[in-house]
């Protein structure tokens, strides 16, 4: 190697491998220069292997990407080596562990670009004059910056590195404007204004919305003599604003222009007065006071912004959580640890020019020597000019002497900041902030400030209720750690469910229990209290009105408020109760929009959806419905419980009417809206609710309404009371029958044919269809598609797959050109299933696509994960384990969501698949017997439990437990000889009990002769139904059973069985239960290989065992 060549790269702008002129990046794949300038980026840093492995190649599998990283490191070895750099010099790789060495021949140019940066700013006498050498160092470092980080480089699918490049990318932005905008202002206070203009035009080439540097760039114009200049530069900026945000630069921008405009000189700057002292020191943190290192590391994120706000209402723990953050620091080592500066805000500083020399005041504390001559300069500029613009200046470049140490303004109570001038000299506050200035701000209202340009800049930094509500983890560390909560676990579980995160509850309770209270009533008594003179009290009449009346509502729309408030006052007009709903959420007062996300999807079953809505915060309702009923009639909150049911179904909102027709003790009308909205409540698995509603209303009344009895036995069938449901569908079919509503009367019908289908009775549930059928008219489209889809899964159950398919064919043509998306999902969605059922796995997906394709965003999620959903055993089969991994416990998440037990069942069964696939047999075994659970406990009598049970059984014969094996599959041949169970179900528990008693060794089967029946009947049964993977499944065995006993004739016969298992496998694609089941399988492949049956696709599977023994 020679001496003077080093390794160069060159990521700063235009991205360069280079050794001496030589380009290394291009005998490297892209992912093996990612890995090269990740390693390089960090020296010294160890990274595992699984960590580069995912950040690279974390779209494949596990094992596939620790390959492509021993490659890409073995090819990096060796491109270095080529161009006769020592590897180990480097690159080093101990065991686990890859990293780059610090010492490595290696020039970066980032890290030359940090490390002079870091070493100025770590420098606090560090001199950053002209002449300085620190300058030289700084504008060499600057010249690096040719553009950002890895511009133009990105890697295809390593979404984890692509993050990484992204965070790397602003980060090192950001260094960059720090950089130069401590450059400006040390200019500035040398007096080389013509040093800080260059400066300031790269800074606004790098971020042209900068509107202080526009302004500073037009001063030092200016003072420079440039005046034409200056108004160039103002032109220029407000033109940019006008083009890209349609907006005004703000006051103090004009205000210099028309300064400049004017030939005026600029104000000499030079501040304060007495302002109490204990409004300048943060109260002490109690001992008791829980830490929250979560909200601690947020806070500190805060140093890397110009403003952060704290905005919740009482009780948040806003000013608890500042005084522990900023002792944390203040007992901190760092040398580079924050100053703090606190400022309490009261009434007093409503006056612009008392509020000027408080900050004064605050910001002088931490110098009292110097302090005194600053607040001195405020108050003359206050008092003699009342100029609070200049003041404000002259405080941000206080500041600015600090830096790099990061300054910290804490205002509390800002609420209480009101008057327009004093919200302007707080603008300008924020505005004039140096690079190592940070205000937060602590209130109950958000203030009014540019919020949205702050956003835009990556400025702000805002913790809401959102963020400030205490975690479980956090009220269990409070509850812990307060003994004086002496309440039962029952009680505090309601205190803590009520309180929402909100801590001012729970630290009442502790309060209120150790002193007076006994029980959690005294409790409530206290928390209202509170809530009434913390929060009811200091509002205004009018708002006091409008929160005690709208708490009438779960939830609040504009429209809404305008229906129940009283029309003759201002609040019921609907555009002023949107402002007031505004106003309310910008105050913090316990109320917040409801998200999309969070909405009810009974809510809006035939609503427009598209006003804002509002809740209060649970305790905050209780409290203002107690205060409401205590002050109006009976009679008068029947009335606004009538507007507001009136209202909300007449937006199509049929939930929330619901409640509101319970409150008022309109029992018909209950039982009404229940008919409309039970099916969707079944849907999505809401059972307890509708239980609870159905159990609510009175016998006489839902006697009343047969299409409710109907409701409660799919409510009954939902809940596995499978005799309870079929009752109440046939009393509810013959009082459709008595009352001559033949539409009904089939929907009856129809519900008893899908109860036979889960009962395994499907020849009397065939029957049921085809009688439903013909109580609709050859219009009703969406009752026949399901009775056909019904039909079609009895016809499949039976055996009669060509029948079923034609069945479904029919229901799919008259949804030809209907809008029907749930239908169409779920006739195509049977059709995947009954292909899978054939064993047509490349049929099954491709049907499975238009089924979901079809679903869009009109189905529920949770039922297209679930519904007859073949989809992950197909891709389990074909060797896709993680994937399937992963979409089997999210649809076990799901079906558990719309408490779907026959989904969970066959879930289940795939999850045990897995397991075995991982040689996890224990595990295995228990989630078929979850799968068998389910299946049982939904009354199924069918297909899925017995599905369940062969699963076991193969467990059980893969782990060696032959009897376990055979009690569980005797069991499940019994019970479907003693039901008459149709072929298909008889051959799968014939292909179960065969399998229990097969032996790999010769003689080991006690009765070898009977084992080969059965499996010859079921091998025929399949292959008659067309069931391809049945087929393969008994001929395999059959083929084995032959192959153990050994003998010419048997030898054949194993040939013969073995060519159809083997044809049929390579091709549907059945290789993982081939692979996992290699301790049977082995003998016959071996076999296979040396009759010369599917050669290939048996050495495929061969070199997949070897590996997976491996």
């Amino acid at each position: 190697m020679r001496e003077q060549e080093t390794l160069t790269l060159r990521l700063l702008g235009k991205t360069q491998i280079l050794y001496g002129t030589s380009s290394l990046a291009e005998p490297l794949a892209t992912k093996e220069q990612a890995l090269l300038i990740y390693l390089a980026c960090q020296p010294d840093q160890r990274f595992s292997r699984d960590h580069l492995a995912t950040l690279l190649w974390g779209e494949t599998s596990q094992s596939r990407a620790r390959y492509n990283l021993r490659r890409a490191l073995w090819h990096l070895r060796q491109a270095l080596d080529q161009v006769g750099l020592p590897p180990e010099a480097c690159l080093i790789t101990e065991g686990f562990w890859v990293y780059a060495p610090s010492n490595a021949p290696c020039q970066v140019d980032v890290r030359d670009f940090e490390q002079v940066l870091h070493a100025c700013f770590q420098d606090p006498q560090s001199q950053f004059s002209p002449a300085s050498e620190g300058i030289r160092r700084i504008r060499k470092a600057l010249d690096l910056y040719q553009g950002d980080f890895l511009a133009g480089f990105s890697v295809l699918n390593a979404p984890n590195f692509e993050e990484w490049l992204t965070l790397e990318r602003e980060r090192l932005f950001l260094l960059l404007l720090r950089t130069l905008t401590s450059l400006i202002q040390n200019f500035i206070a040398r007096g080389a204004r013509d040093e800080a203009i260059p400066v300031c035009q790269r800074l606004l080439v790098l971020d042209p919305l900068q509107e202080d540097i526009h302004r500073l760039l037009m001063r030092l114009y200016w003072e420079t003599g440039q005046r034409t200049q200056a108004l160039r530069q103002y032109n220029t900026y407000r033109n940019l604003l006008r083009r890209e945000l349609s907006i005004e630069p703000l006051e103090e921008t004009r205000d210099l222009y028309q300064r400049i405009l004017q030939h005026e000189s600029p104000p000499t700057p030079t501040t304060s007065s007495l302002v109490l002292t204990s409004r300048l020191t943060p109260p002490s943190p109690s001992s008791e006071s829980l830490p929250r290192p979560r909200l601690s590391s947020l806070l500190d994120r805060g140093l890397t912004v110009r403003l952060t706000i704290l905005s919740a209402p009482p009780g948040y723990g806003k000013t608890t959580l500042l005084t522990q953050w900023i002792e944390n620091h203040s007992q901190s080592s760092d040398q580079q640890k924050p100053l703090f500066a606190w400022y309490k805000v009261n009434e007093t500083d409503n006056d612009p020019l008392a509020f000027v020399e408080g900050l004064a005041a605050s910001v002088a504390r931490l110098h009292p020597t110097t302090g005194q001559t600053l607040q001195d300069h405020v108050h003359d500029i206050v008092s003699l000019q009342g100029d609070t613009r200049q003041a404000v200046g002259l405080l941000s470049k206080n500041l600015a002497l600090y830096d790099p140490t990061p300054f910290v303004i804490v205002l509390d109570d800002l609420e209480r900041l009101t008057s327009s001038d004093s919200r302007k000299v707080l603008q300008q506050l924020v505005e004039h902030l140096p690079a190592n200035g940070h205000l937060y701000l602590l209130t109950r209202i958000d203030p009014d400030l540019p919020l949205p340009r702050l956003r835009v800049r990556g400025q702000l930094l805002e913790l809401r209720t959102a963020e400030l509500r205490f975690t479980d983890e956090e009220i269990a560390a409070f509850i812990k750690h307060s003994p004086a909560l002496s309440l039962g676990q029952d009680e505090i579980a309601e205190l803590t469910t009520r309180a929402e995160g909100w801590i001012a509850p729970l630290w009442l309770a502790a309060n209120a229990l150790s002193r007076f209270a006994s029980n959690l009533d005294d409790v409530w008594t206290g928390i209202f209290a509170y809530l009434r003179d913390e929060v009811l009290a200091p509002q205004s009449p009018q708002v006091r009105a409008f929160l005690l009346n709208s708490a009438i509502l779960d939830q609040m729309t504009p429209s809404l408020c305008q229906a129940v408030l009283d029309a003759s006052s201002s609040a019921g007009d609907i555009d002023n109760s949107a402002q007031w709903l505004a106003e309310l959420e910008r105050r913090n007062l316990f109320l917040r929009r409801i998200t999309p996300a969070t909405i009810s999807p009974l809510a809006d079953m035939t609503g427009e959806g598209t006003e804002s809505r509002y809740t209060y915060h649970p305790l905050f309702l209780a409290f203002l419905r107690t205060e409401l009923y205590s002050r109006l009639s009976r009679a008068e909150i029947k009335a606004m419980h009538r507007r507001a049911a009136m209202g909300w179904e007449q937006q199509g909102h049929l939930e929330l009417a619901l409640f509101h027709y319970q409150q008022m003790g309109d029992e018909s009308a209950v039982a009404r809206l229940l008919e409309q909205i039970a099916p969707a409540y079944l849907q999505q698995g809401r059972l307890e609710p509708l239980a609870r509603w159905l159990d609510q209303l009175e016998p006489a009344v839902r006697d009343q309404h047969p299409r409710l009895t109907l409701n409660a036995g799919h409510l009954r069938q939902a809940e596995g009371q499978v005799k309870e449901a079929r009752l109440l569908y046939q009393r509810a079919a013959a009082d459709f029958e008595l009352g001559q509503n033949s539409t009904a009367h089939g929907d009856s019908l129809l519900a008893l044919a899908e109860l036979e289908l889960l009962r395994g009775h499907y020849a009397e549930g065939i029957e049921l269809g085809e009688r439903a059928l013909t109580c609709w008219d050859e219009t009703d489209i969406r009752r026949r598609t399901a009775a056909l889809c019904t039909i079609g899964q009895l016809q499949a159950r039976q055996g009669n797959l060509a029948d079923a398919e034609s069945l479904l064919a029919q229901a799919k043509d008259l949804l030809r050109s209907r809008d029907q998306p749930l239908l169409a999902f779920q006739v195509l969605r049977v059709q995947a299933w009954i292909a899978y059922l054939r064993g047509d796995y490349h049929r099954t997906i491709g049907l499975n696509r238009l089924a979901e394709h079809e679903a869009g965003r009109d189905v529920f999620p949770e039922l297209v994960a679930t519904f007859n959903n073949p989809v992950p055993a197909i891709l389990r089969e074909w060797g896709k384990g993680e994937i399937t991994w992963e979409m089997t416990h999210q649809r076990i998440e799901a079906a558990r969501q719309i408490q779907d037990r026959l989904a969970l069942s066959h879930a289940y069964t795939d999850l045990g698949n897995l397991y075995l696939d991982r040689g996890q047999c224990i595990e295995a075994q228990e989630s078929f017997r979850q799968a068998i659970a389910e299946a049982e406990a939904a009354g199924e009598d069918g297909l899925l439990r017995l599905c369940g049970e062969a699963h076991l059984v193969y467990a059980h014969f893969l782990h060696g437990n032959t009897q376990e094996a055979a009690e569980v599959a005797e069991a499940a041949l019994r019970r479907c000889q003693a039901r008459a169970a149709p072929p298909l179900e008889l051959a799968v528990a014939q292909t179960a009990a065969a399998l229990a008693h097969i032996s790999l060794q010769p003689g080991g089967d006690s009765d070898p002769k009977n084992s080969r029946q059965l499996l010859d009947e079921a091998y025929q049964t399949f292959d008659r139904l067309g069931v391809r993977y049945g087929a393969f499944v008994s001929a395999a065995l059959l083929g084995l059973a032959h192959l153990t006993e050994g003998g010419a004739g048997n030898r054949q016969q194993a040939r013969r069985y073995t060519t159809t298992a083997l044809a049929l496998a390579a091709a549907e694609g059945y290789t993982q239960t081939i692979v996992t089941s290699h301790r049977v399988t082995l003998p016959l492949l071996r076999f296979a290989l040396r009759e010369g049956v599917e050669s290939r696709f048996v050495s495929q599977i061969l070199a997949q065992i070897g590996e997976d023994k491996e």
